[in-house]
């Protein structure tokens, strides 16, 4: 009986390999299905707003959560291409870089 039991997982593994293969060919591929599309919550964001948005690096009493948000903003913004200018670049290098 044990060498039954033991085919029946040998069964069921390759199987599994199997369906696992199948799924890496169709991601290979391109194919999505509609609940595997990405969403990204900054896909409307503009770098004007983000700009305007990095003055809360110059209040007395630093937000964290909001920097860390802004700053991961700047970064999606620059990753997607986006070039910002030198003058905001440096108006935000100061105040960033005296956070602790």
């Amino acid at each position: 009986m044990a060498t039954g039991t033991s085919s029946d997982l040998a069964n069921q593994g390759a199987q599994w390999l199997q369906g696992m293969k199948d799924a890496a060919l169709q991601m290979t591929k391109g194919e999505k299905k509609d609940e595997d599309e990405s969403y990204s919550p900054f896909q409307s964001l503009q770098k004007a707003a983000v700009l305007q948005e990095c003055r809360c690096f110059n209040d007395r009493e630093i937000n964290a959560r909001k920097c860390i948000q802004i700053l991961t903003k700047i970064l999606w913004l620059l990753a997607q291409g986006a070039r910002l200018a030198l003058t905001p670049c440096r108006g935000l290098f100061s105040p960033v870089a005296t956070l602790e």
